[in-house]
């Protein structure tokens, strides 16, 4: 499992500052009690350089869904894998800044952190830990869909990369949820997550865990959670890959994800990418102010976060390295957290407050 409770800190640490004060003031400067974080993924691919995690937020004000969508259809109709180059009224939609952006590359080794072993206990640890929680309405489903998981767990094929992938997506979501629940008055959060197996495996568990996640947050931020009503947006007479109505929220972060998945910027040599994933780069995500790229390392001595900013080819002189199409400044300094002495990181050790579930038992 991942640490969910040590990426919600890296991220803070990460954020605060400069990077918050924007999102505080993209955020009051809305007039919306109806936000949407809707969401795309990109952790597998051939010509994938990053595995990227891309969230937009949405402020429903005075436009309904009805307007916002047909918005959304009228600049960017397809997905970015669907076209050739990006229209200018695309990139102008994209750019917009009445939507921000947060945009999370963990490195690909995380998943080398552990075994398939350490991953079946580390599970039959968690069910018992829920085990304990005290009787509600909630506890008996959460249960149920947990000692399914730990049967699954059992199986020598078990995706346990997949269960990774989850709980990280589980801990970012609850992370944006509680920067809106900071910085304005929401009524209700609604994400609204592309459809794939992060979203559909283990009976859904990714919406149990972020609901989770986000309650613990909000008792860590002194958030009031009673006063928010957290949904999910699943368009339940979509099956077998036909249109949801989802889609078109989720096409804003498909087009940041899928560019940001494809360009190598680790490297010290020019990376081409094609003129699409270009055009995303120069004019949605260089210099855009509504948009933070927050890169998340997982190693033998804990997880570390930085912030990293790309510059247009317009401002040679605030680049540190030239990679093309844009620059990539130096990194913020890593912060390490939660070291681990000389001892790799420990999925049974750290169960306690590693899951995407810790300390939720006072909550349900």
């Amino acid at each position: 499992m991942l640490a969910a409770v040590g990426i919600y800190q890296a991220l803070k640490d990460a954020f605060e500052f400069e990077a918050e004060i924007g999102f505080r003031a993209y955020v009051r400067g809305r007039i919306a009690t109806e936000w949407v974080i809707a969401a795309d993924f990109v952790t597998s691919g051939p010509e994938r350089a990053n595995d990227t995690f891309a969230f937009t937020v949405y402020a429903r004000e005075r436009d309904n869904f009805s307007d916002l969508l047909s918005e959304i259809r009228s600049a960017i109709p397809a997905d970015i894998k669907r076209v050739r180059h990006l229209d200018p009224k695309a990139a102008t939609f994209l750019a917009d800044r009445r939507r921000f952006h947060f945009c999370f590359i963990p490195n690909q080794e995380r998943h080398q952190l552990g075994s398939w072993e350490e991953t079946q206990a580390a599970v039959d640890e968690l069910v018992k830990h829920i085990r304990t929680w005290p009787d509600s309405p909630a506890k008996a489903g959460i249960v149920r869909k947990f000692e399914a998981l730990m049967q699954r767990a059992k199986a020598s094929k078990f995706k346990y990369t997949l269960l990774h992938d989850i709980t990280l997506l589980a801990a970012l979501s609850a992370y944006v949820a509680i920067l809106i629940a900071k910085h304005a008055h929401p009524e209700i959060i609604m994400f609204a997550f592309d459809r794939d197996a992060m979203t559909t495996a283990f009976d859904g568990m990714l919406y149990d865990m972020a609901s989770l996640n986000f309650d613990t947050l909000c008792k860590i931020e002194n958030v009031p959670r009673d006063r928010i009503i957290l949904s999910n947006a699943i368009d339940m007479t979509a099956k077998n890959g036909q249109r949801a109505w989802t889609d078109d929220l989720i096409r804003v972060p498909d087009y940041i994800a899928g560019s940001l998945a494809q360009w190598d910027f680790w490297t010290d040599k020019c990376s081409p990418v094609r003129s699409k994933v270009a055009g995303v780069i120069e004019h949605v995500i260089a210099e855009n102010p509504n948009l933070v790229m927050l890169v998340i390392r997982f190693g033998i001595f804990g997880i570390t976060c930085s912030r990293a900013r790309a510059y247009s080819r317009a401002h040679p002189n605030r680049a540190a390295y030239d990679y093309g199409y844009v620059a990539l400044a130096d990194y913020l300094a890593w912060t390490i957290l939660r070291h681990t002495q000389s001892k790799q990181v420990s999925y049974k050790r750290g169960i306690s407050d590693a899951t995407a579930v810790a300390g939720i038992r006072q909550f349900i």
